[in-house]
C-alpha cells in the first residue's frame, strides 16, 4: 500500500502493518504508483515530484532510478506521475502523467520512454484530461485510462472506445470481461463496461 510518503506491508491474515519504506530513508520525494515485480522482488514506484520511475529492492531496500528525464534513459518528460501499470513479467510498464495528461511506455532495462500513441477521442484536446490512472488488462490485451472519461485502448488493434461511467469515481479495477470494480468517496461499486449501469456493493 502507497500513501504520498509512505509503502506500507499489510499481513491479510493477522493485519499486521510494517512500513516498508518512507521518502525520509530513501531518495524519493513522493510516491503516487506501486507496481509489484516478482521476478526480481522488486516495487517499481512513481515519483511525481522527481517525474521519475524507480525501483526498490525489497530485499536491502536500496533505491535504484529506472527512467527520468536528462538523467535515465532518453524520450519525453513523464509529466507527473500519477499512476504506473504493466504486466508483471514484462520489461515495460505505463505511466499516467497528470500533467502531461499522456500516458508514456517506459522500457525497464534501459529507461527509455515513449509516448503511447492512442486513437482515443479526446474531443477538442490532445491529451487526455483529468489523467489519474491507467490500468492494464492483461488477459484482454487492453489498457483502461481514467481521467474526466474512460477509455480501453486494445493493445493489439489500436482501437480505442469510451466506457460508460456515470459516477465520479477515484480508482478502479478489472472485475471481470464486462465489469469495473470502483471507489468513490465511502463507497464500492460495480460498473457494467457496456451500460454504465451502476450496483453499489458497499457503503
Amino acid at each position: 500500500v502507497s500513501f504520498s510518503h509512505l509503502i506500507l506491508e499489510v499481513n491479510l491474515d493477522t493485519e499486521d502493518v510494517r512500513t516498508v519504506a518512507d521518502i525520509d530513508s530513501t531518495g524519493l520525494e513522493s510516491i503516487r504508483g506501486l507496481l509489484f515485480d516478482p521476478d526480481n522482488n522488486r516495487l517499481l514506484v512513481g515519483d511525481p515530484v522527481n517525474d521519475a520511475v524507480f525501483a526498490l529492492d525489497l530485499d536491502t531496500q536500496a533505491i535504484d532510478l529506472i527512467s527520468q528525464e536528462g538523467v535515465a534513459g532518453a524520450g519525453p518528460v513523464l509529466g507527473t506521475v500519477i499512476s504506473l501499470t504493466g504486466s508483471p513479467t514484462a520489461s515495460e510498464v505505463y505511466v499516467a502523467g497528470q500533467a502531461s495528461g499522456t500516458v508514456t511506455r517506459v522500457n525497464l532495462e534501459t529507461g527509455d520512454r515513449e509516448t503511447l500513441a492512442t486513437s482515443c477521442n479526446l474531443g477538442d484536446s490532445s491529451t487526455f484530461d483529468g489523467l489519474d490512472q491507467v490500468l492494464l488488462n492483461e488477459a484482454a490485451s487492453e489498457i483502461l485510462i481514467r481521467g474526466d472519461r474512460i477509455y480501453s485502448l486494445d493493445l493489439n488493434t489500436g482501437e480505442c472506445v469510451t466506457v460508460p461511467n456515470y459516477a465520479f469515481v477515484l480508482q478502479i479495477q478489472n472485475a471481470s470481461a464486462n465489469q469495473l470494480l470502483a471507489v468513490s468517496f465511502g463507497t464500492l461499486m460495480q460498473i457494467n463496461r457496456e451500460t454504465g449501469e451502476i450496483v453499489i456493493v458497499s457503503k
